[in-house]
Order: structure tokens, then sequence, then C-alpha cells
């Protein structure tokens, strides 16, 4: 039933009929067969379940829970394997960098930014850690010590289009429970395709609880729009979201203009990296899987899947406008699935793009299985928001509030996925 279920949002959440191509998810079974296809790779570049992931009907991973191929450009079997690691236990190193296939134009890999060149006069902080054993501080997943408000708004579009688009506050109430009035960072949250920012009110509550400002918005005229998407424009407006919250919103006296983060699952991951490198303000993103995709998946849409990418992408050569940010990057990431199927758009191409300093957390589970709420939340995994909340959680704490977290609870730690979805250990640069 519920495998019936998922296929039927599936078409309504794309509106396209897929459902030859929904015979699973990642999260389905582990080792089981995924997207239509059988237990080899899903048909015309999806995945299977957690046995690997299939490039253009290339055959997956045999057995439960091995590790697939992660090249962003070419087709390739997964390798049996072990798959991740149990809590606590030793984690595989990552594997190899993906890389265009030979005879494509690569696109030139970044470096470590230094603080010189972050023109922001931002400065990444020692981030604060305690032993395992010291004084543990509570969970970061567990909600923070604030009670919290919340304020539906309507901020302004861009100069130029007119109107407003809207959104939710989510902050620490000033009634008494509060440590102080502030100031507090500032947290953009942009939903994926399909989706609208109330279906991750779960995440904006959390980190809210915290002490950070938090807007959650559209930045589309719907979860799903009509004809060509236009990211840039998208961007734009989360930019003009931020400005506002920063001058003339009802807390703009309480959030720190130094300390700014985009976050975004999917499509919200990827307007969140074009608005970072658009503004020099943002001094964080965060991405819940985020997609470098112009539009739906390929096999629906061949013209315009490519089109407006964000991250490096080896179908359109000498793609990206991810060297024109000067914002730190953490990532968590899933496999390409029935959701997200190509190699080209995976999350793992926007770390390979990004300037240091950057954190990419490679994690077992389905691309729709972030969101937490509405249509698109039926399709949601509590394990991996679970996950991606205390990983988000905590880093925002450390990077913004100097808050020592303990080392169980950072990604590696023995007390940070007792549900053993990491598939590797933590990507950094």
């Amino acid at each position: 039933m519920r495998a019936l279920l998922r296929s039927a949002l599936l078409v309504s959440v794309l509106g396209v009929p897929v459902l030859a191509a929904c015979g699973g998810s990642s999260d389905d079974a582990d080792g089981g067969p995924g997207a239509a296809g059988g237990a080899g790779g899903a048909a015309g570049g999806g995945a299977n379940a957690t046995g690997g992931v299939a490039g253009g009907g290339a055959a997956g991973a045999a057995g439960g829970g091995g590790a697939g191929a992660e090249d962003a450009g070419s087709a390739g079997a997964g390798s049996a394997g072990a798959g991740s690691a149990g809590a606590g236990g030793a984690l595989p190193a990552p594997s190899a960098a993906p890389a265009c296939p030979p005879g494509v134009t690569k696109v030139t890999e970044l470096g470590q930014l230094t603080d010189v060149d972050r023109d922001n006069g931002a400065v990444v902080p020692e981030l604060g850690v305690v032993p395992d054993g010291g004084s543990l501080p509570a969970d970061p997943l567990a909600n923070g010590p604030f009670a919290i408000d919340e304020q539906p708004v309507d901020w302004p579009r861009p100069p130029g289009e007119g109107g407003t688009l809207p959104g939710t506050i989510y902050a620490p109430k000033l009634d008494g429970t509060a440590a102080s009035g502030g100031p507090f960072p500032l947290v953009l949250v942009m939903p994926g395709f399909g989706a609208t920012y109330p279906d991750y009110a779960k995440y904006s509550r959390q980190i809210a609880s915290h002490g950070f400002v938090v807007l959650g918005l559209n930045t589309a005229e719907g979860a799903i729009t009509a004809g060509a998407a236009d990211h840039e424009q998208e961007a734009r407006r989360a930019i003009a979201a931020m400005g506002w919250m920063l001058s003339q919103g009802p807390l703009a006296s309480r959030i720190d203009a130094t300390k700014i983060a985009m976050a975004g699952h999917s499509k919200g991951g990827k307007v969140a990296f074009w608005a970072a490198a658009l503004d020099v303000r943002v001094d964080l993103v965060i991405g819940w899987d985020p997609s470098n995709a112009g539009g739906p998946p390929c096999f629906i849409d061949p013209a315009g899947c490519n089109a407006n990418p964000v991250a490096p992408n080896c179908n359109t050569p000498g793609s990206g406008v991810l060297h024109l940010m000067h914002a730190e990057t953490f990532i968590v990431g899933v496999r390409p699935d029935t959701m997200n199927p190509e190699a080209a758009h995976n999350a793992l191409n926007f770390y390979r793009g990004a300037p240091g300093p950057a954190t990419y957390l490679q994690a077992k589970g389905s691309h729709a299985g972030f969101a937490a709420g509405g249509l698109a939340g039926a399709l949601g995994d509590e394990k991996l928001q679970a996950l991606a909340l205390r990983a988000t959680t905590g880093h925002l704490l450390r990077r913004f509030r100097g808050v020592a977290v303990a080392a169980g609870y950072l990604p590696g730690g023995q007390s940070f996925d007792p549900d053993a979805l990491l598939l590797e250990a933590p990507r950094t640069k």
C-alpha cells in the first residue's frame, strides 16, 4: 500500500505519468529492486534501492546496502559491499571525486577560499567542540531552549516585479523565555519543486528554537509552475526577502546581519546556492540534496532538464556560478533516484564546484525523503530528516552561535547517526 501511495504521489507531484518508473525508492528496502527495471539499475538513469546507483540503464550494485557508482558524468555498475556502518562503527573513506568522462570539457575545480578572498569580511570562526565524556550539551536534534513565535508575512518581490510572496517568520519569543532579544542569526528556508515552505516547518521551528530567526518562504508562484523554470529570478527573490528581513521586516532589529544562511531542499537548495553566488552577504549555504536540474527529469523534459546550471554539469561544459560564492557550503545528499535520477544533477556536484570550506554528507535515503509535510511529505523519511536536522542544527550552532557541540553529535560521531544512514565518512575541503 505504501508503495502504491508513493507511485500515485509521484504522478501528482510531477504532473506526468511516471508510474512505470516508480517501482521503489532508495528507502523502500535494502538491496531490493529499485525503480522499474528490477534488481538492476532503474531504466533511463534512475536508481535502484540502496544496492547502488544506476546510470543510463547500467546495473546497480548487487547485494544489500552496497555503495553505488558516484561518477557525475558516466554510468557505471555499483560495487557490492556492506554499505554504511552501524551506529558507532567506522565509516568507509569517501570514494574518488566525480569527474566528467574523457572528451568532455571539464569545469575547473575550486580550492579553499581565504579570508582575504571573502570581500564581505566574513571570517570562518574556530568551531567549538567538546570531547565525548565531557560536559555534553543537548543533542542538536532536540528542541532548543527558546520558545518560538510564528508570524505569517507577505514580503515584497524585487524591484520591477511588483507584488508580494508569502512566508512565515519563526523566531525566539520575547516573553521572558528567551535568554535575550538577540540579535540572532538569520536563516532562510526554501522548498523543493512540488512543495511549499510550510512543508519544511519542522526544520524552521527546530532551528528557531536554538536561537535563530528563520524565514520560510516560497520563491515561486506555486508548488508546481508551468513553463520553463527561472531559477535565477527565484534566487533574486530570495535576496529581496533577505534584504527585507534585514531592513524592513518586523524583526529587523533582532537580526545579526553578519550571520546569514540560506537553506533549501532540491530546487530550493539550488536557489540558495544561486543567491549566494549573487550576494556576498550570504555566509553559509545549506543544501538538503540540492538538485542542479533546470526543471523536471530528463526523461520528461530532455530539452530543458540541464538548463540554468548552478553547479558543474558534465552535460553543459563550462557551466556553473558557484565560483562566485563567498559562502561556506554544508550539504546532506543522497544518491540519484526516481525523483532526481540524473547523476549530472546530483547534490555531489554542488560540493564539487563550491569553494571551500565545504562539507558533504552522503546518506542513504530518497530525494523526496527530506520533505516533512504536505503532499511531498507523504514521501518523507523521518530518519533521514532527523539526520539532516541534527547535522544542520549542530553546524549552525557552532558556525554562528559559537556553541560547543559534543564530538559524538557531530558527523561521524558515535551518537550522530543511530540509524546508520551515512554511507561514507564526511567529505570536507
